[in-house]
């Protein structure tokens, strides 16, 4: 379908397992206790909307990458949210896993509050908009692949970035961005 016609509108899960296909969530998702989501390989747009992992949810997939735009489409993984997900490794968005239209996302927030660490295997592209960190996770880590792209980073209640880069798997990064440096740019 095109990118201004919703293929699903307003999505709830409840309590046990989902499969999610690509396409445009409009008004985004909410995943409420005990809801284990599987996201099969492709491009998902989140549009008008959040994507909301609630209090003991998992979000599984290969493959994948998001694009949020329009009025509120952010990322919010709440309590004992565990995500288990990677970008496409060729295509249009290998290696990308989460990017934001550069028209919107100004004043949104990303907001990661779960207790389970948060390993991001590519690029996060969130240009005009904050990730706010709390609840002891650890955004990043174990992986090898990660690049972040935020207006601003806001970390509380014992949680961090765990930078640990080996490029050389990647699909998504050129030999002029494999120094293994953080940059903090302001």
């Amino acid at each position: 379908s095109g990118s201004n016609s919703p293929d699903y509108n307003h999505m709830n899960f409840n309590n046990g397992n989902h499969t999610l296909y690509p396409g445009v969530y409009c008004g985004g998702w909410n995943a409420n206790s005990n809801t284990n989501l599987y996201l099969e390989p492709g491009l998902y747009i989140i549009k008008d909307g959040p994507i909301n992992m609630n209090s003991n949810t998992t979000l599984n997939g290969e493959g994948v990458s998001f694009f949020f735009t329009g009025n509120n489409g952010r990322l919010n993984l709440n309590s004992n949210t565990e995500v288990n997900i990677s970008p496409p490794t060729a295509g249009d968005q290998a290696g990308i896993l989460m990017f934001q239209d550069r028209n919107y996302g100004h004043n949104h927030q990303h907001i990661l509050s779960s207790n389970n660490d948060v390993p991001i295997d590519g690029l996060v592209y969130f240009p005009n908009a904050q990730i706010t960190m709390n609840s002891n996770a650890t955004f990043g880590l174990g992986s090898s692949c990660t690049q972040i792209v935020a207006n601003k980073f806001m970390i509380n209640s014992n949680s961090g970035i765990s930078y640990q880069p080996d490029y050389s798997d990647c699909p998504h990064v050129s030999s002029a961005f494999t120094s293994g440096e953080v940059t903090l740019i302001h």
